[in-house]
């Protein structure tokens, strides 16, 4: 916990969240460095913290987290236990306040949102009063808790001087689908730390599909994929892009792409324009924006209207101003050039005429020191004529110099000749003298005066620029959807992705349906259908036969259609999904007070309060890592709690729990239906088994178990454990040992355990398993290896074999 200035902060990456939570209330307020952007939460009431928080942190994922010194404990237990690492920040509390925080935001809108001649006009009253007018259609000044977090932030946010706001935007968490930490962890939504996504293997849905070109494109598809959206029109919206575009064609579609990368930062361009230190690159960058945006403007302009494409022809003519971009580019072009060999921005000629005649003097400088020189040497001794020179140095001046081997001359007749020595140098003496003095006052420092009259004039052209921030930021939105959308069209081209149709109904209906990320890592990945009837799935199947794979393929279409993307299936029906649950990803940490199953249970818990109709959980397994009794019931209590809802949520769920159909627990019916993953057995000579029996029974080496990965109605009668493990490479005597006890535990009364061994067989391994532990602690030298003893005590007992 940190009282000053996070190290982690001022970076591109970096998010710093203020938050205050206090009587019911709750105020969140974000700054995103990348965008220059400040956000505001509209939610301001809980009625459960720790879900609120965990929602805001799980969604924004700020790096530093800012909080008043005096905020409950619980709170930053909360944060914690999110991310251990992550840096919070503690203020002091009287910079907590509505009034204060109130104040300072007019005060940011006055002095950065409204083009002010004067800076003291952002003091009047009358300019107040308008930013408190025009502040109240951005954000709720009503909410004085989300208020108490402003002057904190921007408090924060000023300890950095790279960091600046240009922007605001509230947003609400009731227009995002809510996605589990879990979810987003065993979906791979996004990258993990240990396994990044490399350019021909994507790890994640993000990996999968940034095809984005522009920095805020790649930051805006991290930020869709947190925050999939739940408003119909929007989705519709960039379904109808993706095919428009991917209508166009490949070609098309790269040639868009190839303008839109040249789309730089335009928010941190535009703080360094107002901080007078934009580099060479960041103005040709501005000239590029102006350029490539009016080349997007014509290329649109020139395909053909259908709905969707008149949906972007007429956004980007509603937006994308090119009388403006015109203007602004001319304007950079004939005023700025890069100057390589100063390293900086300078001044076209015939900009300015003071600059001109600057620049003329500074041309001809040296003729002009030259004839000075010469009248200066006409009264010194002769042996000093020829070598003499007047020289001029930026910032210092104009000096006479000669050559140090000569300056004796000079030192015996240097009152004579009204020479004042200021420095010497390795080869030269430096003298000052009535001709220089009058140099300096009526030439004078001709480059720092060429400097300094280009700084104005960029600066100038700067304020220019910077009358058309806002618009400039709301192209740079535009492009930087725009964006997006076509990363979502070239997704959809390369891998053959198609359309979904959303609808408000809590329908899920997928044709022929693939993992996006899986079917990469396999030549030949099997398709799959869902049809719900029934809004529980219970899927059972054997080891290894695809019940994950498809659970999870479910989840992450369903994300793919909520964030306007194309699916990986031939058709799709998705009905809006306000929240993914998933108890699939264990995770156990060593400083993890939690174990495996308690973690399971947790996601399991927050699942049955908070899912509603329109939520999607999917449950892998659950209740495995448990004895199978405990295990078993908590699944069906689970899962018939979920059936007895009144508007039951669409549950995935997979188990190995086959009691739980065999004895009717689960019954194939309303609210529930039986799926399975289709299989084949056959033995050595070719015959088709029992799958039960063979469940059960021992695997010869040539027997075949072939997994269709067809997801089928019914119910598999077992997991083929012992098929697995034979895979695995288990000894046929280990497989021979399990395959009988298999039988006497759970052969259902066919034939009771029996012990493997007699009573005074028993016994005497008793005294021997004594014997094998001590030999074992005590690393006996003579004892190589286990094996060596198993084969020495066989040697002496046959029956041990």
């Amino acid at each position: 916990m940190s009282l000053t200035p996070s190290s982690r902060a001022g970076g591109d990456e970096t998010t710093i969240m203020c938050m205050l939570a206090c009587s019911g209330n709750f105020g969140c307020v974000y700054y995103v460095h990348a965008l220059h952007k400040l956000f505001f939460f509209t939610q301001t009431k809980y009625h459960r913290l720790e879900h609120l928080i965990k929602a805001v942190l799980l969604q924004v994922q700020p790096s530093v987290v800012v909080l008043s010194s005096s905020q409950e404990a619980d709170v930053v237990d909360l944060i914690r236990l999110h991310d251990a690492s992550m840096d919070i920040v503690l203020s002091a509390p009287k910079l907590f306040n509505a009034e204060t925080g109130t104040r300072t935001l007019i005060r940011w809108y006055a002095a950065t949102q409204m083009r002010l001649f004067d800076d003291s006009m952002a003091e009047s009253a009358a300019t107040q009063r308008q930013a408190l007018l025009q502040l109240y259609s951005v954000v709720p000044m009503k909410h004085l808790t989300l208020l108490s977090c402003v002057t904190p932030i921007l408090d924060y946010i000023q300890s950095y001087p790279n960091m600046s706001v240009l922007q605001i935007q509230t947003i609400s968490l009731h227009t995002t689908m809510h996605l589990s930490s879990d979810a987003l962890l065993s979906l791979q939504i996004l990258d993990s730390p240990e396994f990044p996504s490399k350019k021909d293997k994507p790890m994640s849905l993000y990996g999968l599909l940034n095809h984005t070109v522009t920095p805020g494109g790649a930051m805006l598809l991290k930020d869709w994929l947190l925050s999939p959206s739940l408003d119909l029109n929007v989705i519709q919206s960039r379904h109808a892009l993706v095919a428009f575009f991917c209508a166009l064609g490949m070609d098309t579609i790269n040639e868009l792409r190839d303008l839109l990368k040249h789309i730089k930062n335009t928010s941190r361009i535009l703080l360094h324009v107002n901080q007078h230190r934009a580099s060479i690159d960041e103005w040709r960058g501005l000239l590029e924006f102006a350029y490539y945006c009016l080349s997007l403007v014509e290329k649109f302009s020139a395909m053909s209207m259908t709905h969707a494409a008149g949906t972007v022809v007429t956004k980007v003519a509603e937006h994308i101003d090119t009388t403006l971009l015109e203007t602004m580019g001319n304007d950079i072009n004939n005023t700025a050039r890069a100057s390589e060999n100063e390293g900086r921005v300078t001044v076209q000629s015939n900009i300015d005429a003071n600059l001109d005649d600057l620049r003329v003097k500074y041309n001809h400088l040296d003729d002009y020191l030259a004839r000075v020189a010469q009248m200066i040497a006409a009264v010194m001794p002769i042996a000093l004529q020829p070598v003499v020179r007047v020289v001029y140095y930026p910032q210092l001046g104009y000096f006479v110099t000669v050559p140090r081997t000569l300056h004796q001359h000079v030192d015996r007749e240097s009152q004579h000749l009204g020479l004042a020595l200021q420095f010497t140098t390795e080869h030269s003496f430096y003298y000052k003298n009535s001709e220089t003095y009058h140099l300096d006052n009526t030439v004078g420092d001709v480059h720092a005066m060429i400097i300094d009259r280009q700084i104005e004039l960029i600066q100038a052209l700067g304020e220019r620029v910077l009358e058309f921030k806002n618009q400039l930021l709301v192209m740079t939105d535009i492009c930087t959807e725009l964006d997006c959308i076509l990363a979502f069209s070239y997704a959809a081209l390369r891998y053959n992705y198609h359309a979904p149709r959303m609808t408000e109904q809590p329908n899920m209906t997928i044709v022929h349906g693939r993992h996006p990320l899986y079917e990469h890592s396999t030549d030949a990945f099997i398709t799959n259908n869902t049809m719900l009837d029934s809004p529980i799935m219970l899927l059972t199947g054997a080891n290894s036969s695809g019940k994950s794979v498809y659970l999870k393929q479910n989840g992450l279409i369903v994300v793919m259609a909520h964030i306007g993307s194309f699916v990986p299936a031939d058709e799709a029906v998705i009905g809006l999904t306000d929240k993914i649950f998933t108890s699939i990803q264990t995770t156990e940490a060593i400083d993890s007070i939690h174990s495996a199953f308690s973690y399971d249970m947790q996601q399991v818990t927050e699942a049955i309060r908070y899912a509603t109709p329109r939520s999607l959980v999917l449950l892998d397994e659950f209740g495995k890592g448990t004895n199978p009794l405990d295990g078993a019931s908590l699944l069906a209590a689970t899962l018939h709690y979920f059936g007895s809802m009144e508007s039951c949520p669409r549950v995935f769920a997979t188990t190995h729990f086959h009691e739980l159909i065999q004895q009717g627990v689960v019954p194939d019916q309303a609210p529930f239906g039986h799926f399975t993953m289709l299989m084949l057995m056959m033995t050595r000579d070719g015959d088709v088994e029992d799958e039960e029996m063979r469940s059960l029974g021992s695997l010869a080496a040539s027997d075949v178990v072939e997994f269709h990965y067809r997801v089928t109605r019914g119910h598999a009668a077992g997991s083929f454990g012992l098929h697995c493990g034979h895979q695995a490479g288990l000894s046929a005597e280990v497989l021979e040992r399990a395959r009988i006890l298999g039988q006497q535990v759970y052969g259902g009364g066919r034939q009771s355990y029996r012990a493997q061994w007699t009573r005074s067989q028993q016994d005497t391994f008793a005294v021997l398993d004594d014997a094998l532990v001590e030999l074992l602690e005590m690393h006996h030298p003579t004892i190589a290896s286990t094996t060596h003893l198993f084969q020495a005590l066989g040697a002496r007992f046959p029956w041990l074999k």
